[in-house]
């Protein structure tokens, strides 16, 4: 939360269309936390969609690592598919792959 706090600070606050976000968000999020926080599977995923958020506050704060998440998104899912189309054509065997349906590349 670190991250998102210093998002907040240095990016969102200076700029006025920044601080009305802050100010909605502060509006809102009391209700809704509250809610999430009674709801155990909401509050799992919850978490787990705020991590790209914390990976793209962390990248603005450190410009670079943005270009290079955005970059990682982009390039994993085609190594990937790159990778499991040769190991198919070659007859090898995806480990934990054999009771899964096969995927059509």
């Amino acid at each position: 939360m670190g991250a998102l706090r210093s998002f907040r600070d240095s990016v969102l606050t200076p700029g006025p269309v920044g601080r009305w976000l802050v100010q909605r968000y502060y509006a809102t999020s009391p209700p809704a936390a509250q809610w999430i926080k009674s709801h155990h599977t909401i509050r799992a995923l919850t978490r787990i969609a705020l991590v790209p958020l914390v990976a793209i506050a962390q990248g603005e704060l450190n410009r670079g690592l943005v270009i290079f998440l955005v970059l990682l998104l982009l390039i994993s899912p085609l190594a990937w598919t790159h990778c499991l189309t040769k190991l198919r054509k070659k007859g090898g065997k995806i480990p934990g792959a054999e009771d899964s349906p096969s995927l059509e590349i």
